[in-house]
């Protein structure tokens, strides 16, 4: 038998690195810090001999429930692994799960999920590098350079302008983050801003850089998002790291820009739906 206890993500910190550890490629940055830091984090746990506390019971995993009620991570300890379907019929039928989201660099979880399906589809596209691209300039005097804090509130209104209208405090607590990690890059035309590329070092892939870019609206359609990417990647290669990124599903010219400047999906983030 087995039951359930609600708890802070932060309990999980010894589980959440050998779940890391499990994964067969890096997880999506952005999935793990802005979707899965809405989720919330269920204990499962196992009777010890019978007992009637949950005080006494034995930590077998966790598993993560999604703003959608969606299950998006699931878990369990090594031990445990022999008895996994009958643990996920448990927690599908006790959460009255109907759907999941869930990546194909989770194979455990994904596999899972396989006895579940009534419908499944792309819901992101994960890129790596795998071919040297080198476009050329599509501005001829393009400076570019690491932003400072002293961009910020210019950074903010460029980005709330060309991501039509994102979440302001978000956007702001965001970009702080990432101009003191030095890891966001202007690309300008005389005095403005035409693009803004990212490079993110996670803690938890130290040999993988996670790529992000926004272009001017005034400035698609001439290869600046393509020139932007590949210096990305360069400057990526030049300290030892794996340039990744990812687009969504419906976003097909910033897919397209991507596999034209020498990257290919090698996971995808997947929508399922469980039969009843």
């Amino acid at each position: 038998m087995y039951r359930v206890k609600i708890v802070d993500i932060k309990e999980l910190e010894k589980m959440m690195k050998s779940y890391y550890e499990s994964l067969i490629a890096p997880m999506d940055d952005y999935w793990e810090g802005s979707v899965l830091a809405k989720c919330k984090y269920y204990l499962l746990l196992g009777e010890n001999s019978g007992e009637n506390n949950i005080e006494d019971d034995v930590v077998i995993g966790f598993f993560a429930i999604g703003e959608d009620s969606g299950l998006y991570q699931f878990y369990l300890e090594e031990e445990y692994l022999y008895n996994s379907e009958d643990i996920f019929k448990f927690v599908v039928d006790e959460m009255k799960i109907s759907k999941a989201c869930v990546a194909t660099y989770d194979t455990r979880f994904l596999v899972l999920c396989m006895d579940y399906i009534k419908d499944m589809k792309v819901s992101c596209y994960l890129y790596t590098e795998c071919k040297k691209v080198d476009p050329e300039k599509p501005i001829e005097n393009i400076n570019i350079r690491l932003a400072t804090l002293d961009d910020l509130e210019e950074i903010i209104n460029f980005s709330f302008y060309s991501l039509d209208g994102v979440n302001e405090i978000w956007l702001k607590d965001y970009l702080t983050k990432w101009i003191n990690k030095k890891g966001i890059y202007l690309f300008i035309d005389g005095t403005n801003i035409i693009g803004t590329g990212e490079l993110r070092i996670n803690y938890r892939y130290k040999n993988t850089a996670y790529l992000g870019i926004i272009v001017s609206k005034n400035h698609r359609g001439i290869g600046m998002g393509k020139y932007i990417t590949s210096y990305l990647r360069k400057t990526a290669d030049e300290k030892n790291l794996t340039a990744v990124l990812a687009a969504d599903v419906n976003n097909t010219s910033s897919n397209k820009m991507i596999k034209n400047s020498g990257f290919y999906c090698y996971h995808r983030i997947m929508e399922v739906t469980f039969k009843k």
